[in-house]
């Protein structure tokens, strides 16, 4: 093969490498439970998204970013990514790292996951320890919270369609709200919201 051949196959090969580009939304959710919704800056709120693209078939992670998160955002975060690669049977997926505001903090059970008292570690302004309060009742002011999470193709003309969009159909659909600080992982088989008590980029694999 002389050195033209050689060329031509790079650049087909890089011509043929496909790309996405997708918006990763998560919003309060009222649209079926106006109890779902509350001031903006709730008593959670959300301080780390991954966003992640993993194998349909074998569940393996094929690409994981994490964004921090401002507090004072609350619990809504609209993160873009970009994927290269076919999308044939790729999945999205999303984690999400919860905390609790600090002044209500103390009532919150104590801490499950390790990887969340490293993503507070160095806050400007320490949170209380979970776990010292005396009126946990309190800790559900504001909470629990309904999400919406939508995920939506940015079209290379410029359009936007839906690719996943998971809502509640009713109040009583538990597993959908989000009550207590921690990670959690977007199950994307039926919308629950299911904690995990690991570092997400510990995981190889999207369950």
């Amino acid at each position: 093969m002389n050195f033209f051949s050689i060329f031509l196959s790079l650049v087909t090969l890089i011509v043929s490498v496909e790309s996405a580009k997708f918006t990763f939304s998560i919003l309060r959710d009222t649209q079926k439970c106006a109890a779902g919704g509350s001031a903006r800056l709730s008593a959670l709120q959300i301080r780390r998204v991954y966003t992640v693209f993993f194998d349909k078939r074998t569940r393996q992670i094929l690409k994981m970013q994490p964004y921090r998160h401002h507090p004072y955002d609350a619990m809504n975060s609209i993160v873009t990514e970009e994927f290269n690669g076919d999308m044939a049977n790729v999945g999205l997926g999303i984690y999400l790292g919860i905390t609790r505001s600090k002044e209500f903090r103390s009532n919150e059970s104590p801490t499950s996951n390790h990887r969340l008292e490293k993503d507070i570690l160095y806050d400007k302004i320490p949170l209380v320890k979970p776990g010292t309060g005396g009126d946990f009742s309190e800790m559900y002011h504001d909470a629990p919270v309904l999400l919406k999470i939508h995920f939506v193709e940015v079209k290379k003309t410029g359009g936007e369609e839906t690719h996943s969009l998971f809502v509640a159909n009713s109040c009583s659909e538990s597993k959908k709200w989000i009550a207590n600080e921690g990670y959690y992982r977007l199950d994307t088989t039926n919308g629950h919201f299911i904690p995990i008590y690991y570092d997400p980029v510990e995981s190889d694999f999207y369950y």
